[in-house]
């Protein structure tokens, strides 16, 4: 991790280790909220988990705070990407299933296309700290499109 060397910390892989844990940890719990609170009590707060994340992530200075910023920020991933997924299926028509499904990946995977792109300028032209930090850009955007189009619509349960 190139952040490793800028902030003088060798042991990145902690990092890694954190985001996983926190993802997998966070299936066992964020899809029962989905199913009994609504998808608003997974993506709001997991939005904002990952922002959080992004923040510690970019203060960080030792392996112990890129630990924290990681289960923080896997914590917001692991709640927030499969509710969106559930999300778009569960909005779709029977037989449009699988368009959703796929459109969704692709979009995630155009996101990160372009997310990569355009935060490797940014870390080219300042430093990596920054990058994760205007980085949280990309989730106001996903929380307004989000809040906008279906988030403060009642929830039905």
């Amino acid at each position: 991790m190139v952040y490793g060397n800028e902030i003088h910390v060798s042991h990145t892989w902690i990092y890694f280790l954190g985001q996983a844990m926190t993802i997998l940890i966070s299936r066992f719990f964020a899809g029962r909220l989905y199913d009994v609170k609504g998808h608003r009590f997974v993506i709001i707060p997991g939005i904002l988990s990952m922002a959080l994340g992004l923040i510690v992530l970019s203060m960080a200075w030792n392996a112990p705070s890129l630990f924290v910023a990681a289960l923080i920020f896997g914590l917001g991933y692991g709640m927030t990407q499969p509710a969106l997924q559930a999300l778009a299926v569960e909005r779709a028509a029977p037989d449009k299933i699988g368009a959703a499904n796929g459109t969704f990946l692709s979009g995630m995977d155009l996101g990160m296309a372009i997310g990569s792109f355009g935060l490797s300028l940014i870390a080219t032209y300042s430093n990596y700290s920054f990058m994760y930090l205007s980085s949280i850009t990309a989730l106001i955007v996903l929380a307004l499109t989000y809040w906008f189009t279906i988030g403060k619509s009642r929830v039905v349960h």
